[in-house]
This record gives structure tokens, sequence and C-alpha cells, in this order.
């Protein structure tokens, strides 16, 4: 979204698809989990569970703290047998040619995607969810450390003869997070930031074509062997290198989500309750989600011909608590504290934070309400919350419906 220009004035509130049968095979996760709080542990859970060990702490508290969640999500390109399910095993692999030339991107597609979800739900404040589509990136990354996810009847390879018993037998060892496979799990020392994209194709393509030795797809697939100490070991490092790309893709993510604030979206429900909107959203940041209506009432927002909600009664409104009354036009009746929230919070007007200032209150974990002109036209005062920053924009939650009402800028 592009960004207004900025009025001298700022609110801070203190508180089935048409392709021939394949056989399709992952990774396991254990079953199916009969319950998403309680997720049955398998090989995708163990490999995504591992690359939040290199993280930093405050990169992967926002997973741990929703850690069930995460590692269900690693179950659902498998599962579409549940509501929230994806169940598309037919696009989890990546081909390529013998001459080392992309044939087949599917596989990566699906991890981007899943990223790219996860990044708009964080922004938007559902942060649970967020998580969620995280741990389904990570099995779309993972399952390409299997050498029968690049192998198949229409590529160079032909189609792999070992594809369900290695991932059987992997799983035997990987069903919790202390397991016998934990001995092949090394940092490569970097967290580096990569796309889901990239990290799907790097695995892949060193699944396929072995960058360190032969160990090709086809060898491991003609040399299958638990016995064979080779194909062991080129097993564990396959595990290895996914479980590292995954740590670099949630290192990234992190990354993007550093200077955002989670603040929960809401569209205005009138076109002149922008601040009421704008005030909402912050209130549902920091505890109960308060009626837009409620809160117009209070900040007596007024409709024709001003349809304007003043600085000062905006202020006035998070302050709202049980010993106050509303005298506004909103509501048929007047009301002695928001219905969800008898208690007021902290507010305070400012008109002279410089933009380093913004990013301050950013990185503290404050969202801002700003008054901006709606346009660059200067002819309409419009407010909007600010989340988050980054090299060279601001972002900015605005609530004007665009898909209903038009115009320029919006939500």
């Amino acid at each position: 979204m592009k960004v207004a220009k900025v009025l001298p004035y700022i609110l801070l509130l203190l508180a089935a698809a048409n392709v021939l049968p394949l056989k399709v095979y992952s990774w396991g996760n254990g079953g199916y989990s009969a319950d998403p709080a309680n997720p049955r542990y398998g090989t995708h859970d163990w490999i995504a569970h591992h690359a939040l060990d290199w993280l930093p702490d405050t990169e992967k508290k926002f997973i741990l703290e929703n850690l069930a969640v995460y590692l269900y999500g690693t179950e659902l390109p498998d599962n579409g047998r549940v509501p929230d399910g994806i169940g598309d095993t037919y696009k989890h692999h990546v081909y390529f040619y013998a001459n080392g030339f992309l044939q087949d991107d599917v596989g990566a597609r699906r991890a981007q995607q899943e990223y790219d979800k996860a990044l708009y739900l964080y922004k938007t404040g559902q942060v649970v969810e967020a998580v969620k589509h995280l741990g389904a990136m990570a099995h779309y990354i993972a399952d390409l450390a299997v050498f029968g996810h690049v192998m198949g009847f229409e590529t160079d390879w032909g189609e792999e003869q070992h594809h369900k018993d290695y991932e059987d037998y992997v799983e035997h060892w990987t069903n919790s997070y202390y397991d016998d496979f934990n001995v092949f799990l090394k940092f490569d020392g970097t967290l580096e930031v990569i796309t889901a994209y990239e990290a799907a194709l790097r695995l892949a393509y060193d699944t396929t074509f072995d960058l360190d030795g032969e160990l090709t797809c086809v060898w491991m697939d003609a040399n299958y062997n638990w016995g064979d100490e080779t194909f062991l070991n080129r097993c564990g490092k396959s595990l290895n290198l996914a479980v590292n790309l995954i740590a670099d893709v949630l290192h990234t993510f992190a990354l993007e989500i550093q200077h955002h604030i989670p603040v929960p979206f809401h569209y205005q429900i009138k076109d002149y309750y922008c601040g009421p909107a704008c005030l909402e959203m912050v209130f549902d940041y920091y505890g109960e989600d308060i009626s837009q209506t409620e809160i117009a009432d209070v900040a007596r927002t007024i409709g024709e011909p001003v349809y304007s909600t003043f600085r000062d009664e905006l202020r006035r409104a998070a302050h709202f608590s049980n010993t106050s009354t509303s005298m506004g036009d909103e509501l048929d009746y007047n009301i002695t504290g928001y219905t969800l929230r008898s208690l007021g919070y902290a507010a305070f007007e400012s008109t002279s934070m410089s933009l380093d200032d913004l990013k301050l209150f950013i990185d503290m974990g404050k969202p801002l309400i700003l008054l901006m002109w709606y346009s660059e036209y200067h002819v309409y005062g419009h407010y909007r919350v600010l989340t988050g920053y980054n090299e060279t924009h601001f972002f900015l939650h605005d609530p004007w419906n665009k898909p209903e009402w038009g115009g320029k800028y919006g939500g």
C-alpha cells in the first residue's frame, strides 16, 4: 500500500486436478491427528520441530507459543479430509531434467504459496493461522528430501521403486523429538535469507543430483539398503539439509515481520467511521474487540454534513470507562463503559513525531493511529493504523472498504 502524507497528529494507545493417476506418498506425521491440540508426531513434525532449534528465541517465540498448531499444520498438505485440510499430494514434487534444467516446480510453488499466506495472516493479526500455514510450508519443502519426490515416470530418472517403504523406515526413527536420527542433525552455521521457493528448489536439486558426490536419486532407489552405511548417511544428509533450509526460511519470515505488529484488521462499517474502525483495531490488538458503533458513539463521531471524528474525542474514546457515559448520536441509548470492557486505556496525542519516532514505537510493539490525508489531493482527512515498516516503506491498515465503496486507497 502506498503511504499518504501524514498530518501532524498521532494517537498512541498504550495498553481435483486433471492429471494422470499417480502414486503419492510423503514423510509421515504419525497418522492424522484426531485432536489438533495434540497432534500425532512423525517425520514431518520432527523436521519442522528441529528447524526451530537453530533460530534465536526472539524469532521462534510466536511459533513456540503455538507449537501444537505448527506441528498440526505439517500434516494438512496430505490430509484433505478435515475442514482446514489441503490434500494436494500430487503437488509435492519438483522435477529436474538430466541437464539440470527445471522441469516441474509445483512443490516449490506450493511451499511459497503457504509462506505468502502465513505472511498475510500474520500481518493481519491472525498469528495462530499464520503458524499453521508455516507448518504446511515446512511439509512441502521437507518432502523434497525424499528421492521419490524428485523421480517419476515422466522424468529422465523414471519411476522410483522405493518410496513408501523408505519413508516408513525413516518415520520409525523420527517419531519423537528426541529420536535416533537426531545424530544426523547439525547446524550449518548460517541462517540465510532465502525464499521458500528457492529453499525447495535447492533441496530438490541436491536430492536429485547430490552436489557433494554421486549419491543421486537414481542411486538411492537402486541401492536401497538400510544396512549400507553409505545409503544411511545419504538419508541423514538429506534430512539435515531439509532442517537447515526450513530454519533459513523461518528466519527469513522472522525478518519480514521483525518491524511489524500483528494488529487485527477491521473495515469501517460506515463511510465516516475511519476513526472508530482504527480504534477498534488497536483495541482488538490489546484485548477486547470493542464495537465500532459503541466507539463512534463515545467519540461523538458526526455524520452528515461533517463526516468526522475529532482527534480529542477519539483519544477520549480510548480512555472511556464505566465511570463515564457516552453522549453521541450513533446509538439510540447512552452507555456507561464499553459492553466488553469496563476500563479504558491510557492514550495520548502527538503532533511532532519524526519518522524515527514512528519506528521506535513500532519496535516497542505499540501501534499508532495516524490522521492523514486520504490521498495526495489533500481534500479529506483519514485515520489509518501504522503497523510496521521496512527499509523503504511504512505499512498501514486502511479501514476504507475499497472493495465495496471504490476509491484509490483502502483495505
